[in-house]
């Protein structure tokens, strides 16, 4: 059940990106209702709730800024610099569950 999700949240995210891409036929600035948006990214076949619950239940966002933060002092600790990185986090995820909660009018 979760490897169904995440491919859904995968496929979700590509149509995302290709939504983002600047194209040259359209030059300026679009508002869309909803139902366009899913339409035009081809995001209709995908229950964006029950995608939002998962995230929310599953707290994956959560676990994958652990992890980076992990293999950040993993990586950090074989390279012996002094340098430290600044502090990267899957800052995306974050984006992406708020614009979930937005396609979803749940703005809590």
């Amino acid at each position: 059940v979760n490897l169904s999700f995440i491919q859904q949240l995968l496929s979700l995210l590509r149509s995302f990106v290709k939504m983002m891409k600047p194209s040259t036929e359209c030059s300026g600035t679009k508002v869309m209702t909803v139902n366009d948006f899913s339409f035009d990214a081809n995001i209709d076949n995908l229950n964006i709730f029950e995608l939002k619950t998962f995230l929310e239940k599953s707290m994956l966002t959560r676990k994958l800024k652990g992890f980076s933060q992990f293999t950040e002092v993993s990586i950090d600790k074989k390279s012996d610099s002094g340098n430290k990185n600044e502090e990267s986090s899957p800052v995306a995820m974050y984006a992406v569950e708020a614009m979930l909660s937005a396609l979803t009018n749940d703005l809590s």
